[in-house]
């Protein structure tokens, strides 16, 4: 696949759109005690039932992730040979303008990772990048079949983290969560049958209040279907860690009450702005502080804000833990591009304001 620059892709960028990541340490923005509280809010996955609550963990050895462009590290890039996402502006193959969060959280757990996710994914089969860009990109449930197929004996010691469902919605178009609820369940369910022991299951925040959704008419629909969807799934979880004989530790996270959070009191995350974003897909524009931006392009998330999301799923997993050792579960962001990436915020705009 040829590789498609900005000049060849007829854009021209502004100074600041070739801004680069500072992979420096941040200094702390008094977020502790913020983010310990977020990960109890129990408001949509309330507490695992006490029978996975009890579970014993041992120590992480290993992250395994599997998902879509909220935890992809460059997959999709390598796979379209530097298409998509086009960096910069974006960093180095990422859907954000630095490290995504599973990344961020591996250095803190001092564990290698290992990347499986692939921008574009559905819960299912589907990628929705495929079919606009004549692409052969795995779902989720093709992800975790081809691990399971060169992992029949997974490692037990190591985390797995499942995150995806945005594309179902914004992407694919879906109107119920049953479908997308049940490919998340039989996705946990086929790594623990391959050995996995303890499974991270995020939420996902409110769809309806994205940049590129929120002035919207599908906006109350989106923020429904994601309350719903985050009901239906924490049942289900429910139901698996309940099941006779099961040995598996679901670790939920709560996105969505973190990024309500987020937006209802921004200043507690060092936030200035969280309804724009800061790179703007139509005139290629890129703020010039992006570390006060919640959004990075309308769909995915700054770096920052990828800082914030590993600092609450560390939160969940280490407090009263000492070193990597996991307490008991504690209840605790889908797709662009840019070039070609852009045009599918904007198409997604014109659908949704359909």
């Amino acid at each position: 696949m040829k590789k498609l620059s900005m000049a060849s892709a007829g854009f021209k960028l502004s100074p600041t759109a070739r801004l680069k990541y500072n992979s420096g340490k941040r200094e702390p923005r008094e977020l502790k005690s913020l983010l310990v509280g977020a990960v109890t809010i129990t408001a949509i996955f309330g507490c695992l039932p006490k029978s996975v609550q009890a579970a014993s963990l041992g120590s992480f050895d290993q992250i395994y992730t599997f998902g879509d462009s909220a935890s992809d590290n460059g997959n999709t890039f390598k796979a379209t040979a530097g298409l998509l996402p086009p960096s910069p502006p974006y960093y180095e193959g990422r859907y954000s303008n630095g490290p995504v969060w599973v990344e961020d959280l591996a250095s803190k757990l001092d564990v290698p990772l290992t990347d499986l996710a692939f921008a574009g994914a559905t819960t299912g089969q589907s990628n929705v990048l495929n079919q606009q860009f004549s692409l052969n990109l795995p779902g989720v449930q093709q992800q975790i079949d081809s691990f399971t197929a060169a992992h029949p004996s997974a490692n037990s010691k190591a985390l797995y983290i499942v995150w995806a469902g945005f594309n179902d919605y914004l992407g694919g178009g879906a109107t119920s969560n049953t479908e997308t609820v049940e490919n998340l369940s039989t996705a946990v369910k086929s790594l623990n049958e391959a050995g996995a022991k303890n499974i991270m299951v995020p939420n996902l925040p409110d769809l309806g209040k994205y940049p590129v959704t929120t002035n919207t008419p599908n906006a109350p629909l989106l923020s429904t279907l994601s309350k719903k969807h985050n009901s239906d799934l924490a049942q289900a979880l429910a139901n698996l860690s309940q099941a006779p004989g099961s040995d598996i530790n679901i670790i939920s996270f709560d996105v969505n009450s973190l990024f309500s959070a987020a937006i209802d009191q921004p200043e507690n995350f060092g936030f200035t702005n969280v309804t724009d974003a800061c790179f703007n897909t139509t005139t290629l524009n890129v703020c010039s502080n992006p570390d006060q931006y919640l959004s990075w392009d309308g769909l995915h998330v700054t770096a920052r804000a990828q800082e914030v999301l590993a600092e609450s799923a560390f939160s969940a997993l280490s407090s009263n833990s000492p070193s990597k050792s996991v307490p008991e579960p504690t209840s605790t962001l889908g797709v662009l591009a840019f070039g070609a990436a852009a045009l599918m915020v904007q198409k997604l705009g014109s659908l949704l304001s359909r």
